[in-house]
């Protein structure tokens, strides 16, 4: 037995530390492989010598191949190529690998293009190729299968208990570390909810199928066709026996911890798994073309169904990392990545170094997996490692369906089935997520793929022994043997000895993320001696450079470490990391920055490299604001020091692009051309902006702070143009928008607000039903324009029964949409209503006034008709006086002061006075609407602008930042008149 406690023993190990994620967790599960490989190899060796058994067998099978030919292929990339090769092979990875010329760099290079992390996942592969071939060699009985079946299940139900126990705790842990992600939902032992999700959902395939081949032989004998499957269906409980009971129960148990996980990639690949494996039955006792087609029929439909259904059963569980389509972006972003490297790919491991070159949509968050690893596969392996993975998965599942359907006894079919659809979920679950990256995963899929090849291939001999075919087995000689078992054990030990380096690096300077354990800054000495053991890791070269550049003692100190020639040491250190890793766009923007400091003593040396860095630094991120700034701010560097005799295009466009991806950069674009280029520059301020409404009026309003009112004001103008223009693009975009679309219509509400705050339609749809009537009423006057008018009404009278408190606005809305359906008598009533609870109504006032006009019936009528209207003849302004501005306080760094106006009638220009006891820049505002602009005093101006009647607010913004709280005097004095 002892090999299914080896082989369970590691499972449970990475399972219960974090899923196996971290460095420490995998070095060891790497040198304990490592280890029994190289002591089982010469145990064997030692044991058939003293028997006189001169010949080692050799099993050869499907997976076996697969992963032998992948493993050659991934370290074939990891040799050196000729350039000429290399370009043969593939022209994208030799035209990145070319740019380290730059640096230094020299052919040949291989077609990975960061070796480190190809070699990393190779070790990696290799320790589960043996973990596989040690489970097909020394799993030699049902009785052992039984036995690792029955400790999966329990892993499976231990792991589900601690799911379903963290998800009831007040302070959710795994093991010491308190949950900083996925609080409100199951991860057990993982960190990532859709990691445990797989992992469970493989269990259960497994443990149906285990169910299946519990039932006794001899259940339905005697009853075949359409009439067993309809008996083996119904099998009462009793059938089971015992520990089918208990298993039915855990995995009823597993499913409910799977299902609070809230993942609805694992539950959907659970639930192809298990629609796959009742097909499979279907098809074995009706062989017919009907139930191929009814299979399929079924696999689509139910998979659709369950697909639309999982929002439901999960609708509690709304907190996603990623969101289907961020998936769906990613995924197309690795396809493109993946026709870049089309035969032999970046290299395995490869992929969140290269990906941000590929990261086409705006977005600071790393991406470190695809979230889909066949393209991930093939974006970092070219066609050839997806052909030999993807094929070898298609050839295996096709040659096993086969071998399954020939099996007749019931513990064959039973653990077969299992297997064969857990690796159809986990196939399914691999088109949206990674967790086969994750090691537990991977060895439990490993584990399964082993068993479910022992109990198909295999047949079994006298004693419940399981013995190989003959064809199976490769009989060579042991002498033959013995100097390849010397290469491995020589092979094994290095990668080894290199694992364990790995190791002691990142745990003397950590530079993979463990966030189960507090970062620490490594020490100078430290971050040395992680540098010296792994040296292949850029990072390493980069943190030291960073380093030596803020403390020259330690620059002198790796002088002495280092052939540098005569180059600085920090930009040396950037440079060697860029041949390790030659797509880090963040070593070589700290490069092209490294070498502008150094530009002042030796231009013709520095200034080259630095422009060529920072063109290579957004060229690797071509979607991130930052390579695009650090571009432009040495370009025009550039610029003004050869007097203008390099291309302006060059610095704007770069400047434009920035923006274009973080338009709250404007202002820091704008000092910079001012600072090089000085007052005059200003006029060269528009041409770098992109024509967009938030880049231009920061831009105005930083330039009006700093007292350029003439380019400020005409930038600020510009771009309240702009502003107009894109808040009706952005509703007409929203209106278009269907309404299942729930997060782009998000992300269309958060930039028309960031436009307009005060937008009716925006309003609306978040359900501020009054607060988007007001500003519809204020600003356009006609209520019909904004929504259907009887579902206004209906939310109206909604909010009305939930918050008694808005009744007179209500009833006042209510009026005014009846008056504009023609129903004067129910607007008159509602209009009543309000100014029964607010007599001072003034809005009221005026439309009942003008359903009055023309409703009047009785002296009553014309009475209170008279009395309305020397009301608002009273209280409505012909004009905002001087003393009407009051402080309303700071906004956005800006002094605001309010004026109210109300109007008996809509009005159509405005006529603007403005006196000043400072110079400065103003902008007026009405009910967020823009009206006008000004620099200096005194101003005059008139403004064609509809106006409906009733309340309104102005707003006077001042463009200074001297004052910061409410002066004592008005610095001002500004009428509005109105014809």
């Amino acid at each position: 037995m002892i090999f299914p406690i080896i082989l369970l023993s590691l499972l449970f190990f990475t399972t219960i530390f974090f899923g196996g994620a971290h460095v420490w967790a995998q070095t060891l599960l790497i040198l304990f492989l490592f280890l029994l490989v190289v002591a089982g190899l010469w145990l064997q060796t030692f044991k058939k010598s003293q028997n006189n058994r001169l010949s080692v067998s050799i099993i050869r099978e499907p997976v076996s191949l697969i992963g032998l030919f992948f493993l050659i292929w991934t370290a074939l990339s990891l040799i050196p190529l000729p350039a000429f090769v290399l370009k043969s092979l593939s022209p994208k990875s030799f035209q990145i690998w070319e740019t380290t010329a730059l640096v230094g760099g020299q052919f040949p290079n291989p077609l990975s293009l960061y070796p480190y992390m190809t070699l990393n996942s190779l070790v990696f592969g290799l320790a589960l190729f043996f973990f596989y071939r040690m489970a097909l060699y020394g799993i030699r009985s049902n009785n052992q299968i039984h036995w690792l079946m029955i400790g999966i299940m329990i892993l499976g139900s231990l792991e589900s208990i601690y799911a379903l126990v963290q998800l009831a705790a007040a302070q959710p842990y795994i093991l010491w570390w308190r949950k900083t992600v996925d609080e409100n939902v199951a991860t057990g032992t993982f960190i990532n909810r859709n990691h445990l999700a797989d992992f469970l959902a493989l269990i259960v395939c497994l443990g149906v199928g285990y169910l299946w081949a519990l039932v006794r032989e001899n259940e339905g004998m005697g009853v075949k066709g359409k009439q067993a499957l309809v008996y083996r269906a119904g099998i009462h409980i009793g059938a089971l026996g015992a520990r089918g009971i208990v298993l039915l129960l855990i995995l009823s148990l597993m499913i409910a911890a799977l299902l609070t996980t809230a993942s609805r990639g694992g539950t959907l690949a659970l639930m192809v798994g298990l629609i796959f494996m009742g097909g499979m039955i279907i098809t074995r006792f009706l062989r017919t073309r009907k139930a191929v087609i009814l299979l399929l029929s079924l696999s689509l439909v139910c998979s659709y169904v369950s697909y639309t259904a999982i929002d439901r059963v999960l609708e509690r569980f709304q907190r996603f990392e990623l969101n289907l389509e961020d998936r769906l972006i990613i995924a197309k972003n690795t396809f493109q990545m993946a026709k870049a490297f089309p035969l032999t790919g970046s290299g395995l491991g490869t992929f969140e170094f290269i990906f941000p070159g590929y990261q086409g949509y705006i977005t600071d968050r790393r991406v470190d997996y695809a979230h889909n690893d066949w393209v991930q596969l093939f974006a970092e392996t070219g066609g050839i490692g997806l052909m030999i993975l993807g094929g070898g998965f298609l050839w295996f599942m096709g040659h096993s369906i086969v071998l399954w359907r020939k099996r007749r006894n019931s513990f064959s079919v039973g653990i077969g089935l299992g297997g064969l659809g857990a690796m159809v979920a986990v196939a399914v679950h691999s088109l949206m997520d990674f967790s086969l990256h994750i090691p537990a995963n991977a060895l439990l899929l490993t584990l399964i793929v082993a068993i479910t090849t022992l109990v198909l291939h295999y047949h079994r001999s006298g004693g419940h022994k399981i013995v190989f075919p003959a064809r199976s087995i490769l009989k060579i000689s042991l002498w033959t043997t013995i100097p390849f078992f010397i290469l491995v054990t020589l092979l094994l030990g290095i990668l080894s000895l290199r694992t364990i380096r790995v190791w002691q690096a990142d745990s003397l300077a950590r530079s993979v993320w463990n966030s189960t354990i507090p970062f620490k800054e490594p020490s100078d000495s430290d971050l040395i001696k992680a540098w010296t053991l792994a040296p292949g890791k850029a990072q390493y070269w980069t943190w030291l450079a960073s380093r030596a550049s803020q403390k020259p003692a330690l620059s002198i100190q790796m002088e002495k470490s280092v052939k540098k020639g005569s180059k600085d040491i920090p930009i040396y250190l950037l440079e060697q990391g860029i041949m390790r890793n030659p797509t880090a766009w963040n070593i070589w923007r700290n490069l092209s920055w490294a070498a502008f400091l150094k530009s002042d003593k030796e231009p013709k040396v520095y200034f080259p490299l630095a422009e060529q860095a920072s063109f290579q630094a957004f060229r690797f991120r071509p979607f991130f604001f930052q390579g695009y700034l650090d571009f432009g701010m040495i370009g025009l560097a550039s610029y003004t020091r050869k007097g203008g005799r390099t291309e302006k295009i060059h610095w704007v466009e770069a400047f434009n692009q920035a923006l274009s991806l973080n338009p709250n950069l404007s202002p820091l674009v704008a000092d910079q051309i001012l600072l090089y280029l000085g007052r005059e520059g200003a006029k060269e301020i528009s041409g770098s902006l992109p024509q967009e409404a938030q880049a231009f009026l920061l831009t105005g309003v930083h330039l009006l702070k700093q007292g350029i009112f003439k380019e400020g004001m005409e930038i600020l103008g510009q771009g309240e143009r702009y502003r107009e223009r894109e808040i009706e693009r952005f509703w007409e975009q929203m209106s278009q928008e269907r309404a299942g679309a729930a997060e782009k219509r998000q992300k269309i509400l958060e930039q028309l607000f960031s436009l307009d705050p005060q937008y009716p339609g925006a309003l609306l749809v978040q359900g501020r039903v009054l607060e988007a009537l007001t500003s519809q009423d204020r600003r356009w006057g006609v209520l019909g324009e904004l929504a259907d008018r009887k579902e206004l009404a209906w939310n109206l009278k909604f909010l009305e029964g939930r918050n008694p408190g808005s009744v007179a606005g209500t009833a006042y809305f209510l009026g005014r949409l009846a008056e504009e359906d023609g129903d004067l008598q129910k607007a008159r009533s509602q209009f009543q209503r309000a100014l029964a609870i607010n007599s001072q109504f003034f809005p009221a006032w005026i439309h009942l006034e003008k359903v009055l006009k023309k409703a009047q019936r009785s002296e009553g009528d014309r009475i209170e008709l008279e009395n309305l209207q020397r009301k608002v003849r009273f209280f409505e302004m012909a004009e905002v006086v001087g003393d009407a501005w009051v402080w309303e306080g700071i906004s956005a760094g800006l002094p605001v002061w309010k004026a109210s106006y109300r109007t008996g009638k809509k009005q159509e220009m405005l006529e603007i006075n403005f006196s000043g006891d400072t110079r400065g820049a103003w902008k007026l505002m009405l009910d967020g609407r823009f009206v006008a602009a000004w620099t200096g005093s005194p101003y005059a101006a008139e403004r064609k602008m509809m106006i409906p009647e009733g309340e309104h607010e102005f707003r006077l913004i001042g463009f200074t930042d001297s004052i910061k709280k409410p002066p004592e005097k008005i610095p001002f004095k500004l009428n509005i008149k109105f014809e």
